[in-house]
């Protein structure tokens, strides 16, 4: 890695390795974001949550996922599996849990 140097042309900086500069429009863009969202959230597994905050079977725990625009409920099955499920009714439309547990 080199010393950052200004460039002129683009208002960036570069390194003195020859990379070029990664465009602002990368952290502001809204289309840039959309894209972002289908391509790589939407597409792989996300860390929603961990293992303990459902430690019994019945347990559950309501997650909002802001980058994404929805929310999912992890639930602790009695058969002590740990599952995910969007928090949407597929029948009416209408969210399965409202609000968090309380606990």
């Amino acid at each position: 890695m080199g010393n950052p140097q200004a460039d002129p042309r683009r208002g960036n900086t570069v390194t003195s390795s020859g990379a070029p500069p990664i465009p602002v429009e990368v952290n502001t863009s809204a289309a840039y974001f959309e894209r972002e969202r289908e391509h790589i959230f939407r597409r792989h597994w996300l860390n929603v949550g961990r293992t303990s905050e459902v430690p019994n079977p019945g347990d559950y725990v309501l997650k909002r996922l802001a980058t994404l625009g929805v929310e999912v409920i992890l639930v602790r099955g009695q058969d002590g599996e740990l599952r995910a499920f969007y928090n949407i009714c597929t029948h009416r439309g209408n969210k399965v849990v409202r609000e968090q547990p309380a606990g």
